[in-house]
């Protein structure tokens, strides 16, 4: 889509939403901490979307991943391992969204190094204080970022109270959700606990999942201008794998499993220390971080091997110290942030095969990636309606990759030191009252992960890091009884980091020829009743290979799969009585290519609209609810592939869920 036609589309569905989208009342009040500090004298950027504890309590979501598509517009494919931790995509990457999209818990990446989601399962819905959304590269983030960031922000202890609440339900698929999270706070130490026990067996057979997770954060306030705080945390999952369905089973059994034996394991803890100090315009914060992490994989139904085991362990090292700096400059107010990012990654695996001759391993691989990095931004209120903003990035980047044996084939060793810029500049201008435009344009870039780099017979060499060139135009219109947004981007991509089936006999991760992401985002918000508020979303997303000839395919122009062109949902919250409320929420999105066809030579995966609903009555300090999700039934699956990139005939599946019913009980202790 040409860039005018795509800005003159989005300024038509501004036209169209102003009279049906609404304002959010407590929108003012609203702190966006997209500065890497939890406040900022300068409003959130245009097209922010911020998700607070009231939202997620009021929309029937179940977890994170659900959080964010109902209520944050992120596009999310089901977790193959039956869990909780969806492909996460923002702005059309498809299978690469999650690598393209950054993910932070209270500032601290949790993305991981790896082509593997963001881990949200272990984040209980009862400790977030708020989600933040941005879209777009982010040169305070570096890596990562292309798409966008997503930071979510854990409920932190209160001084001089205390407090308790308990969480349970039961439902379908013998689900059992149970959370429990207490505040404990004196006159200068807090402490926040919370708990959760989650079991469900799912549709398909061999697809049950049961997990405990375990967070708090012990914090010291040193008068008003200290605080130190220990952020802690651990996750045990147990996943069994049905694997995929397909076409005739799809159709016939698609509840069935052909992979009845495998499942995967995961055991993981984080701790960290931050700490904030104020001296007169200054302010300083630091983070210091761990995350440990095994994962085990077992299959035993493969067609090539018998047997396949694969012991993973993962630890990442933190460090992150930042100024910020609140001053008038030439008479103008002035925020200036700089600060230091260093973070090393460090993989270690051991896989085991049986070919049917026996244990033929095991196979070691190693890894490691350090990155060491700089960053300014400045904000400047160049007039009581426009502000500049200007940030800039430097980041060495050093990775080693190590195979000292794998079965008969000879050593592995890939190293690669590298270093990366990216800068961003940015104009917001107030026109009219209540009407606002923005303008961004900058660039981002994202280093290639340990499995997109791996390689078993020598000569092996590295992938070159993919950069991007990214623009954006935003208008936002506030009143007291309407807002709307629409934002236009574009991101033209180099040497984007991809599996493309058509390279070589099986495919590979490669560097891309040149590709390019752009469409438009549309949100509003309307309360047209005292006691009922609307709000909905609208995304159009084009995402396309500019050039490109693989395997004597040209792919030019062709779009990138597992990309929906069209997005849309219309949640409603209707507040019935003062203790009565009912919540409905329809989300819809387009058709997309099946994934393994570059080419676009097979038929499109079928779009779908499911419908959600939640109705709670509260009684004194608990509340009782009752919610049904997919309420139609609707069959469906958000992620398949195709079984040739050159001459497709058929596909296989991984079914999403039909309909749910939930009951749940919330009672708060006070």
């Amino acid at each position: 889509m040409h860039p005018r036609c795509s800005l003159a589309a989005g300024a038509l569905a501004l036209v169209a939403a102003l009279p049906i989208y609404a304002a959010d009342k407590d929108s003012e009040a609203i702190v966006v901490s997209a500065s890497r500090f939890p406040d900022s004298q300068f409003a959130a950027p245009v097209g922010a979307r911020i998700i607070t504890a009231d939202e997620i309590s009021e929309s029937g979501a179940t977890n994170v991943a659900e959080v964010l598509n109902k209520l944050g517009g992120v596009h999310i494919r089901q977790d193959l391992f039956g869990g909780s931790n969806p492909g996460l995509d923002l702005r059309g990457f498809g299978v690469t969204g999650d690598q393209n999209t950054l993910v932070l818990v209270d500032g601290v990446r949790v993305s991981e190094n790896e082509l593997a989601a963001a881990r949200l399962s272990g984040i209980s819905l009862g400790a977030i204080e708020k989600i933040e959304i941005l879209s777009g590269g982010a040169v305070l983030y570096g890596s990562n970022a292309t798409a966008g960031v997503i930071n979510i922000i854990t409920r932190q202890g209160r001084l001089n109270s205390r407090g308790a609440s308990l969480y349970a339900t039961g439902g379908s698929l013998a689900k059992r959700d149970l959370r429990g999270s207490a505040n404990i706070g004196g006159e200068q130490a807090s402490l926040v606990l919370n708990v959760q026990d989650y079991h469900t067996d799912n549709e398909r057979k061999n697809n049950h999942v049961d997990q405990q997770n375990v967070s708090g954060t012990l914090a010291y306030q040193v008068q008003n201008d200290t605080r130190l705080a220990l952020n802690f945390g651990s996750e045990s999952n147990r996943s069994r794998l049905p694997g995929a369905r397909t076409e005739l089973q799809w159709r016939s059994d698609p509840n069935g499993t052909s992979t009845p034996n495998d499942y995967a394991y995961t055991d993981l803890w984080h701790a960290g220390l931050s700490l904030t100090h104020r001296i007169g315009d200054l302010e300083f914060a630091a983070n210091l971080a761990r995350r440990d992490r095994i994962t085990e994989f077992f299959s035993n139904d493969l067609a090539f091997a018998s047997i396949s085991a694969d012991n993973r362990r993962v630890t990442t090292d933190e460090f992150s110290p930042r100024i910020k700096w609140n001053a008038k400059l030439a008479g103008l107010a002035n925020e200036l942030i700089t600060g230091y990012d260093l973070r090393n990654w460090d993989f270690k695996s051991k896989k085991y095969d049986d070919f049917g001759f026996g244990f033929a391993g095991p196979s070691l691989e190693t890894g490691s990636q350090k990155t060491e990095g700089w960053y300014i931004q400045d904000s400047l209120q160049v007039s009581s309606s426009t502000l500049l903003s200007l940030g800039a990035r430097s980041e060495a980047l050093d990775i080693r990759r190590e195979v000292p044996y794998a079965l008969s084939m000879a050593p592995v060793n890939q190293t690669d030191h590298r270093r990366l810029q990216a800068w961003s500049l940015g104009l917001k201008q107030n026109l009219i009252r209540g009407l606002a435009v923005h303008v961004r344009s900058g660039t981002s870039y994202r280093i290639a992960n340990i499995d997109e780099n791996r390689c078993y017979t020598a000569p092996c060499t590295l992938l070159k890091p993919q950069t991007s060139r990214d623009h954006e135009l935003g208008l936002a219109w506030t009143s007291s009884a309407t807002t709307a947004s629409v934002v236009v981007f574009r991101s033209d991509l180099e040497n984007e980091l991809y599996f493309n089936r058509l390279a070589g006999a099986f495919g590979s991760n490669i560097n891309m020829t040149p590709t390019r992401r752009e469409g438009v985002e549309l949100a509003g918000r309307w309360d047209p009743l005292s006691n009922l508020s609307l709000s909905g979303r609208y995304t159009l997303t084009n995402a396309s290979f500019r050039s490109g000839v693989y395997n004597g395919i040209d792919v030019t122009g062709k779009s990138v799969p597992v990309v929906p062109r069209h997005r849309a949902s219309l949640l409603a919250n209707w507040y019935i009585t003062q203790r009565d409320q009912l919540h409905a929420g329809v989300n819809y999105v387009g058709s997309q290519h099946y994934d393994n066809d570059p080419a676009n030579r097979f038929s499109k995966m079928p779009s779908y609209a499911t419908v959600d609903t939640k109705y709670s009555h509260r009684i004194g300090d608990a509340t009782l609810a009752l919610a049904v999700n997919n309420l139609f039934d609707k069959k469906y699956y958000s992620y398949a592939l195709v079984n040739s990139p050159t001459s497709p005939t058929s596909y296989n599946v991984y079914p999403d869920r039909s309909r749910t019913v939930m009951v749940t009980f919330d009672y708060q202790f006070r």
